[in-house]
Parts: structure tokens; C-alpha cells; sequence
């Protein structure tokens, strides 16, 4: 398996060779024309955020706070990783700084407004802007787990500053992964630079892909592929989820499963769609 590296790819290209085949890529230049590829930047979050009250590792403490630590992370002592925090949400001032739909992933079905009433308590979804969130980690740092996103939704993920290493595994390699029984999108392996191997025996045939996406960069990380990410530099990225053809049924199974939808809700949620769409 190797991760395609693409410029100027159109949204059409896009969806035929990538989104619904279910295939990751790269695409390099993304965010080079965003106002936040050249605005944004540990000071500048920190004179504009400062008093701003975010949830970090559970617990709640100012950006100016968090930055602090991220300026200071390092491999041998990293900061934690401010993930799940919605922009439209949290900080609205950015949306005219991005690109919304990351380019690929507008027309999500996410903001339809019957996905956004049932599932808006469990994911932070809005009829606007689907599932848009703001992800910041100082050098070193790494995300907490193995995992694939929830309710096989497709990842985007932009990267503004810094540069960042996904280590990225196929859904085929799942049984090797050693999923949560309770919560099967996430491995029970941990922290990933030290899998012990007696526990996770199976863990050594799997093999991943390791790519680094750079400020401008977007990576694609298709439903039910297994990732998880390193911080090079410290860093300042855009995630959006979406729900398309392409994922649909994955999705509203485990939405299902979740208790979320009804069985008998999956035809009228396609008609719904139809004429939403």
C-alpha cells in the first residue's frame, strides 16, 4: 500500500478516485491560499485566544495556558492534544480564515438536519458546517490511541502549521489491531510506540503506511482505515468528517448499533436525503 500524493485535484477527480473507492491520499496544496496558512501561528492564537476557556486532556484551562505548553513541548515531555473542539461552535472568528468544506468534503450528509437533531448531542454537528473541528499539539505529541472515526465517517484533515506523521493501517488489517470490544473504532493497544508485545501478539503482521503532510497539506483517511498521528513541529490543523454514498451504510449501522437511528428509519432518512439534496 502506498499513499498517493496529488496537487490540484478537482473535487470530481477527487470523488472517482479517491472518496468512493475508499482510497487515503494526499493533497499537497490545499490551504495554500487560505488567509489562515499565513495568519495563523502559536502568538497569534495566543493574543487572540488567550482567555478563551478550552477542554484539554479533561480538564478545562485557558488557550493562553495551552499554548504555553505546546511553545514548550518537546519528544521528551509533550503537551497534550486539543482535539473534539468545534470551530463553528467554540471559535467562529476562524471560519473566514478556512475553507469550510476543506474543498472535498462539502455536501456532507451530515448537515442534514434530521442526522444533526439525533446525533448532534453525541457528535458536534451542525446543519452548516457538518463536523468541523480545530486540533492543536505541541511537538512530540501524539494522538492518544489507534483508531478509526466514529460512525465510519470519512476523516479530512488539513494541516495549517506544523508538520505531522500519520501512521495509517487498512481496514484488513483490522484483526491485528486488537479493536475495543466496547468501543470498536478504538484498539485497546495504547500508546503506539510501545505495544507490548505478549499482550498483542498479532500486532507484529501489521503493516502500516507512514506518511508526513505538510502546512497546506490535506490527508484523506477513508471510513474504517485505522490511524493515529505524531507531531514533527508543533501544530495547528482543521479536521472535517463527512457522510457520503461511499460510507453511508457503514455509518448508519453503527449508528444503529449506537441506539442513535432505528432500523426501520434507514428508508425514510434516504428519502430524506433525496430531497435535501
Amino acid at each position: 500500500m502506498k499513499i498517493d500524493r496529488r496537487s490540484n485535484l478537482s473535487k470530481a477527480e477527487f470523488e472517482e478516485e479517491y472518496l468512493n473507492p475508499l482510497k487515503p491520499v494526499i493533497v499537497e496544496d490545499v490551504a495554500l491560499e487560505w488567509p489562515a496558512y499565513n495568519k495563523w501561528s502559536l502568538p497569534y492564537f495566543t493574543k487572540k485566544f488567550k482567555e478563551k476557556v478550552v477542554l484539554v486532556n479533561g480538564d478545562c484551562i485557558t488557550m493562553g495556558e495551552f499554548l504555553a505548553r505546546v511553545a514548550a513541548s518537546s519528544e521528551v515531555s509533550p503537551s497534550h492534544y486539543l482535539t473534539g473542539t468545534s470551530i463553528p461552535r467554540f471559535f467562529p472568528e476562524l471560519l473566514g480564515d478556512i475553507d469550510t468544506n476543506l474543498k472535498y468534503a462539502g455536501g456532507s450528509y451530515l448537515c442534514n438536519p434530521f442526522l444533526v437533531e439525533r446525533l448532534g448531542k453525541v457528535i458536534d454537528i451542525t446543519e452548516d458546517y457538518g463536523l468541523l473541528e480545530l486540533l492543536i499539539c505541541g511537538k512530540g505529541g501524539v494522538f492518544p490511541n489507534l483508531h478509526y472515526d466514529a460512525y465510519h465517517l470519512h476523516a479530512f484533515v488539513v494541516q495549517v502549521c506544523g508538520e505531522k506523521e500519520f501512521t495509517i493501517y487498512p481496514p484488513n488489517q483490522t484483526s491485528y489491531l486488537y479493536p475495543n470490544p466496547r468501543q470498536p473504532n478504538n484498539s485497546l493497544m495504547g500508546d503506539m510506540r510501545k505495544v507490548d508485545p505478549i499482550r498483542f501478539p498479532l500486532f507484529k503482521h501489521a503493516e502500516p503506511e507512514v506518511v508526513v503532510v505538510k502546512p497546506g497539506g490535506l490527508i484523506f483517511v477513508p471510513s474504517g482505515w485505522w490511524h493515529t498521528t505524531r507531531m514533527l513541529s508543533h501544530s495547528i490543523a482543521v479536521t472535517a468528517n463527512c457522510l457520503s454514498d461511499s460510507n453511508y451504510d457503514a455509518f448508519f449501522d453503527d449508528a444503529v448499533t449506537g441506539g442513535y437511528l432505528k432500523p426501520h428509519e434507514k428508508s425514510a432518512l434516504v428519502e430524506l436525503e433525496e430531497c435535501y439534496f
